[in-house]
C-alpha cells in the first residue's frame, strides 16, 4: 500500500475507532445504570421481607 493511502486509511481507521469508543462508553454507562437499578430494587425487595 502506498504511504498516501496508509496515512488515509490510518486516518479513517482512527476516527471510525473513536466512534466505537463513544459508542461502548454510552453502552458501558447504560450497562452501569441497569446494575444500579437492579441492585437498588433487590436491596428494597430483601428489606420487605
Amino acid at each position: 500500500m502506498p504511504p498516501d493511502q496508509r496515512t488515509d486509511f490510518a486516518k479513517q481507521e482512527l476516527e471510525i475507532n473513536r466512534k466505537l469508543e463513544e459508542l461502548a462508553q454510552g453502552l458501558l454507562g447504560n450497562a452501569k445504570d441497569e446494575v444500579v437499578k437492579y441492585s437498588r430494587g433487590r436491596a428494597a425487595v430483601n428489606k420487605y421481607k
